[in-house]
């Protein structure tokens, strides 16, 4: 009979959630079972609950357009399912890990209280307010900030200071449907608001990292994090002050044969781009050649006395604008001197030719820009843009063979070119110590697309054939 009693008590004991397993101890002179039971502690936590809701400021009701409202979130438990209540209302029990359900919303203001309740009754509660109007404002402000800080959300981002004794002022532009709440950076008010645009000042020793916030009136709010490296431009401006920048610049607009219509404003462009590189950037009046309305052998002779003379400690800016032709049935492209004659290759320049003296010419980086019809096909493909994050420094100890083109291989340009008018925009506007080519041209060519009636798309990349070491190389602008 003992035996029985002993193995119904063990079988309670093993099946029960709360005891531990018991120590038993027999004694030899007693029929007494001495039996050692520890209890664990009550469950008093309770569920771990979240919910997931839009970008609304703290103490601001939520802004809704629909009268289904969505909840989501996570709920987690030791004891498993957990129920989860709105409004007292039971939604349903969900194992640990995500849940989702719904709500109908009442116009107006609707008060809602998530609950998560455990098995032990342990409860977590969440309360939120949503505002049902299907005219209210949902969309959060939008930030953009401008140079020298427009690419800081794409990671790490690195920012060339003029001085080391300077302040670093943030500048951006906020935009809203409705009335801007407030703006911080770091979580400091910024230091005014005016018609949008706002402004901050980091100090002479900025910080590694910005979180930038914008909050409207009806508490939507959006946040930029990214971390920010700072370089000295003195430093930097040591480190390449050796390298002397070159050009030539060639416009043609009058041709000899009749058949091949001139143009107007070649010249003017090749004058007004030398007048911005020499009075703004590291150029040398000496060291600029204008070719105007030249024949093929001038702009041959021109190219090979630049073969001659530079190396690997200038850089070199070759500019054509004038008549391109791309012949689909060699895959060619060709630039039109002066002395080109329609339907006789022999005067004109193949990009072939162009390219080997691209390659002969022993510079740290070739920068070729060309605003003339087809100039696209100097491309065999196009990259992707370069990563942000790369100091001024490493971008240049690359070597680079760099195009950019007025168009793709296969487009028209008008006369009047709108590429070259907003290079020499957006050179002059420049206030940024350095400028690489990619920079440049991410503005020239959202110009361009918006501000051009015919089909025109820039083109940037490296020039194949040439001995471009790569992506990470471009050529600098160094303004004065």
């Amino acid at each position: 009979m003992k035996k029985y009693f002993l193995i119904i008590i063990l079988t309670i004991i093993s099946v029960n959630n709360y005891l531990t397993f018991p120590q038993i101890k027999f004694s030899a002179k007693s029929d007494l079972i001495r039996l050692n039971i520890k209890t664990l502690p009550p469950d008093t936590v309770s569920p771990f609950l979240t919910v997931n809701l839009p970008n609304v400021k703290e103490g601001f009701a939520i802004n809704h357009r629909d009268s289904i409202f969505f909840i989501n979130g996570l709920v987690n438990d030791n004891l498993g399912k957990t129920k989860i209540f709105i409004n007292n209302n039971l939604i349903g029990a969900f194992q640990n890990g995500q849940y989702s359900t719904s709500f109908i919303l009442n116009r107006g203001e609707n008060l809602l209280t998530i609950s998560a309740i455990d098995k032990r009754n342990n409860k977590s509660e969440k309360k939120i307010r949503v505002n049902y109007d299907p005219r209210a404002d949902v969309n959060p402000p939008q930030i953009k900030l401008l140079p020298p800080f427009e690419q800081i959300n794409r990671g790490i981002q690195v920012i060339t200071k003029p001085s080391a004794h300077e302040n670093i002022i943030l500048t951006g532009k906020c935009f809203d449907e409705n009335e801007i709440l407030e703006i911080k950076v770091n979580d400091v008010n910024v230091d005014s608001i005016i018609d949008g645009k706002f402004y901050f000042n980091l100090g002479t020793v900025p910080p590694d990292s910005l979180v930038i916030f914008a909050s409207d009136v009806f508490g939507n709010f959006t946040e930029i994090t990214a971390e920010i490296k700072f370089e000295d431009a003195n430093s930097t401006l040591n480190e390449i002050t050796e390298v002397t920048y070159h050009a030539i610049l060639i416009g043609v607009e009058d041709y000899a044969d009749q058949r091949i219509n001139n143009l107007d404003y070649p010249i003017r462009d090749v004058e007004n781009l030398k007048r911005v590189l020499t009075d703004n950037y590291q150029f040398e009046k000496n060291n600029v050649i204008v070719l105007k309305n030249p024949k093929r052998t001038s702009v041959i002779s021109a190219f090979q006395k630049l073969r001659e003379k530079l190396t690997e400690k200038d850089n070199l800016l070759i500019f054509f604008a004038g008549h391109g032709y791309f012949d689909p049935d060699q895959d060619m492209g060709y630039w039109l001197p002066a002395d080109a004659v329609k339907d006789d290759y022999s005067n004109w320049l193949p990009n072939s030719t162009i390219r080997d003296f691209i390659r002969a010419i022993n510079t740290k980086h070739t920068l070729l820009i060309s605003d003339a019809c087809f100039a696209g096909s100097i491309f065999s493909s196009r990259e992707p843009f370069n990563d942000a994050s790369r100091s001024i420094l490493e971008i240049y100890k690359i070597k680079s063979r760099k195009a950019m083109t007025s168009g793709v291989k296969n487009q028209k340009v008008q006369d009047r070119s709108k590429f070259t008018e907003f290079i020499i925009k957006f050179l002059l506007e420049n206030k940024n110590k350095f400028l690489t080519t990619q920079e440049l041209f991410t503005k020239i060519r959202a110009a361009v697309l918006n501000n051009t009636n015919v089909s025109q798309t820039p083109e940037y990349g490296s020039i194949p054939f040439t001995g471009d070491e790569g992506l990470s190389g471009d050529f600098i602008f160094i303004h004065k």
